[in-house]
């Protein structure tokens, strides 16, 4: 059976670990204990760790969730990582870099990751941003699936239903991660446009900003609908920018109008 392992303590981490864990607990297809790497953090003089594994229980990102009991949080990465067939990435992704280096030279041959980081890696030296699954593709050597969508961490832990996109080249890893994740009240709809999943939720917010504005002028729907027009189109010419080789197909939409509708009309 595949092991399956969480890097972060946040509280979209702790959601994520959360439905992993349930999900795996009777499943004969993955370890029923999950691994989960929470960084040397303290609240109130008890170590994060304590809380996880004692009190079940993220009292400082996710304070009102019961954590499962087959979560087992560790402070030493290279440890959770070591046995990991699938590894999921739920970081801010200015720190992905620096969790790569921890982990490289312990991560198994045939082990893939699963990212559900948002936004884009600047490179200033080369005058270029990178997505945080190309990094972590190019910097380990493994596969990468990606995940985003319309979510919040606290609705997906309350067991709202949700919708997410998996991005993956690899068919076969994008269907073991939608076993892995879905639910009765979290569906996975998978695409092999991985580049447009991804760059859909790192740049999504900046026509989100705009709706605000629009909001803050108090200017009427006619007008925020022009915007979101405008919007989703400048988002799909800057995706063939960056991008070309790798345009977006259509489907991708069902990640960025979801999430901006999410993030504009709340």
């Amino acid at each position: 059976m595949k092991q399956v392992v969480v890097l972060g303590c946040g509280a979209w981490s702790t959601a994520i670990a959360k439905v992993i864990a349930d999900n795996v607990a009777s499943s004969n297809e993955f370890c029923s204990k999950i691994a989960m790497y929470v960084r040397g953090e303290t609240h109130n003089d008890r170590n994060l760790v304590d809380y996880i594994n004692n009190d079940h229980i993220n009292p400082v990102y996710l304070p009102c969730i019961t954590i499962p009991t087959n979560v087992v949080a560790n402070s030493n990465i290279k440890e959770v990582v070591s046995d990991a067939d699938i590894i999921v990435v739920a970081y801010p992704s200015r720190y992905v870099q620096w969790l790569i280096k921890q982990m490289n030279g312990h991560v198994k041959e045939n082990a893939y990751f699963v990212s559900f980081c948002k936004g884009l890696v600047l490179y200033s030296e080369e005058n270029r941003v990178k997505l945080v699954s190309d990094m972590i593709r190019e910097q380990t050597g493994k596969s990468c699936v990606v995940v985003s969508g319309a979510t919040t961490a606290i609705e997906i832990a309350e067991q709202q239903f949700t919708e997410v996109t998996i991005g993956a080249k690899n068919y076969d890893h994008g269907s073991e991660v939608k076993r892995l994740l879905q639910t009765n009240y979290l569906r996975m709809v998978i695409t092999q446009d991985d580049v447009g999943v991804e760059l859909c939720g790192g740049i999504k917010h900046v026509v989100a900003i705009a709706a605000g504005i629009c909001d803050g002028l108090k200017l009427g729907d006619n007008t925020k609908s022009a915007v979101l027009r405008i919007g989703f189109w400048e988002m799909s010419e800057l995706m063939k920018e960056l991008f070309p080789d790798r345009a977006p197909t259509w489907i991708v939409h069902i990640t960025y109008v979801q999430s901006i509708k999410m993030d504009v009309f709340g």
